[in-house]
């Protein structure tokens, strides 16, 4: 039996170099994987990649939360994340599936709303921000099912794969989260996804 954060089809759990970092040095190389990250198409060491490892999981100190994503029979499939913004209830998010097998199939989704239920119901956040570039709908997707609402865009600010893309920015406050859920929007949501 699995450990962590569990939802219909994944679970979110810490980071484990045993098990976890040659998945997340894979696919933090893997340029598909990457396509619509803030990274520029750089390829990391493993001496990079494991000096952001442990980091990320050197423990709870809540300025940055850490998880890989895992199928509930312990496949790990991706990574999600949350950085404090600095003396605020408020985090960055972000996820990424690296396994591109299961890319279009809503686990990226599933991930990201237990790390929101976790972070507003258990942590007191206030709010979580998240972006995407331009074209990449399944961002954009993402963040539009789990009710972030639009609250910005920096025109043309990354360059990737020869063309600049704006940079839309998201918000998701603990006061929408809560009208949601009331309303039963997620309820919905995680019903239909679990079928």
């Amino acid at each position: 039996m699995g450990f962590g954060i569990e939802g219909p089809r994944v679970r979110l759990v810490p980071l484990d170099d045993n098990r976890h970092f040659e998945y997340c040095l894979r696919w933090i190389n893997d340029r598909e994987v990457t396509k619509w990250l803030g990274m520029d198409d750089l390829l990391l060491s493993r001496m990079a990649e494991k000096a952001w490892f442990e980091k990320a999981s050197a423990g709870p100190n809540l300025q940055t939360l850490a998880w890989v994503i895992e199928l509930l029979d312990g496949t790990p499939i991706g990574t999600s994340m949350a950085d404090k913004v600095m003396g605020n209830q408020c985090y960055t998010t972000g996820s990424l599936i690296g396994d591109r097998s299961l890319w279009g199939q809503g686990l990226g989704t599933e991930a990201s709303f237990l790390r929101l239920q976790h972070m507003f119901e258990d942590l007191n956040v206030w709010q979580l921000q998240s972006g995407y570039l331009d074209g990449n709908e399944g961002s954009r997707l993402m963040q539009e099912r789990l009710g972030y609402e639009q609250v910005g865009r920096y025109p043309q600010q990354f360059w990737r794969r020869g063309a600049y893309h704006d940079h839309v920015l998201n918000v998701l406050t603990r006061t929408r989260y809560e009208q949601l859920k009331s309303e039963g929007f997620y309820d919905t949501w995680r019903n239909s996804k679990s079928k």
